[in-house]
């Protein structure tokens, strides 16, 4: 099935060319947020920025697939256009700057004065990626085909460097080590949004959170975790029981899937809250008191809070196998918890000092280039190389 992907892409290919007769518009902007195709991550607070700073000057035209979002995007200040429609190809393949979380560019015939900067999407250098995870040489033709077309690649750390660049084939692309605009969040104060995001969720202010943010399995049925094929589902009420004892308050228990991921996971958990559909998940992490991942690099984003970050990984053996790390899951600075039981008692003995010291020293050890100035390090970038 691989190859008939390629060759399906090389088709497209040929079959775009035709836009190349149109002209690329030198002050056109295009925000590719290929992982969800919703108003979120890096290309989100890229746009966000750049529309504050230079609202007359630039045309931004932001990509989606659900018809939820487009009122979301033009009332930002954006113009809207439907994924793989005529019009989203007129726009990709006239814009200066082609802006995307995840490559997807590799079929379009890229003109030499156009420029694409890719965001990436996962922070740190965690759980391993691209080549060197996926050994097919159409997958590893696609990839070098995606870099070479690619002009810089952002870099959230240098552990990322070391590892995420060559196992995506970005040696020869210009390296932004900015950390990520998502993040900046994280280094202002929301005191006003947070209050805004919970009102969405009908959470009370005074309540606490408690995300759950489980990381993409390649079960046969994309679902990502079924019952029958995931052993040690979290106990949510003994969860929210623990949380209550050592933090006190009342807690409101959300889960988010992964945007390749589908299905529901605490359907039949009375107060447990889907919110897979939320367009942004860095609001989630600014809401959220803790976390539990697995092998998400959302940890990533999350650590720069300094708030409590937990994992439960009743699969480690099997996902070690299947796809291991860079960096050795016993030097992350989260608690560490294979069931349920080691979850709770970690909850239990959550040691606060101890956690934040271990935080810093990783984030030092990471080669963390986060500083809350990603977005407006970008935006003097691209008018540089605009």
């Amino acid at each position: 099935m691989a190859w008939i992907r390629w060759f399906l892409k090389n088709l497209i290919t040929i079959l775009l060319y035709p836009f190349q007769l149109f002209r690329v518009n030198l002050n056109q902007i295009f925000f590719l947020n290929s992982m969800s195709y919703k108003w979120g991550d890096n290309p989100k607070y890229i746009a966000l920025y750049l529309r504050r700073l230079h609202n007359k000057d630039l045309k931004l035209v932001y990509a989606y697939k659900e018809i939820s979002q487009k009122n979301i995007l033009e009332s930002n200040g954006l113009i809207a256009v439907k994924y793989n429609t005529i019009q989203y190809f007129y726009y990709i393949m006239t814009s200066r700057v082609i802006i995307t979380n995840n490559g997807g560019i590799s079929y379009l015939p890229i003109k030499k004065s156009q420029i694409v900067l890719n965001t990436w999407h996962g922070g740190g250098a965690y759980k391993k990626t691209g080549i060197d995870v996926y050994d097919s040489k159409y997958y590893i033709k696609d990839c070098r085909l995606n870099a070479k077309k690619t002009t810089a690649i952002l870099i959230s750390c240098k552990k990322f460097e070391e590892f995420g660049i060559p196992s995506m084939c970005f040696e020869r692309c210009t390296k932004l080590p900015f950390g990520f605009p998502r993040n900046d969040l994280f280094f202002a104060k929301n005191s006003n949004l947070r209050e805004q995001v919970k009102k969405k969720l009908n959470i009370s202010i005074d309540e606490k959170v408690m995300l759950y943010v489980p990381t993409y399995r390649n079960f046969e049925s994309n679902v990502l975790m079924r019952k029958e094929a995931f052993d040690g589902r979290l106990n949510v009420i003994k969860l929210l029981d623990e949380l209550e004892k050592r933090w006190g308050g009342k807690w409101k228990f959300l889960y988010r899937l992964h945007p390749l991921a589908s299905g529901t996971l605490f359907d039949d958990i009375t107060g447990a809250i889907n919110v897979s559909d939320y367009g942004d998940v860095q609001e989630l992490l600014l809401i959220s008191d803790a976390m539990i991942t697995d092998y998400s690099s959302i940890m990533w984003d999350f650590s720069l809070t300094g708030r409590p970050c937990f994992i439960f990984a009743p699969d480690l053996d099997s996902y070690m196998q299947s796809r291991d790390f860079y960096v050795p899951i016993a030097q992350w600075p989260f608690p560490l918890a294979h069931n349920n039981l080691e979850l709770l008692e970690n909850i239990k003995k959550f040691a606060s000092e101890d956690y934040m010291k271990n935080l810093k020293k990783h984030l030092k050890e990471m080669g963390s280039y986060e500083s809350g100035t990603a977005a407006e390090s970008i935006a003097k970038w691209l008018v540089k190389v605009m």
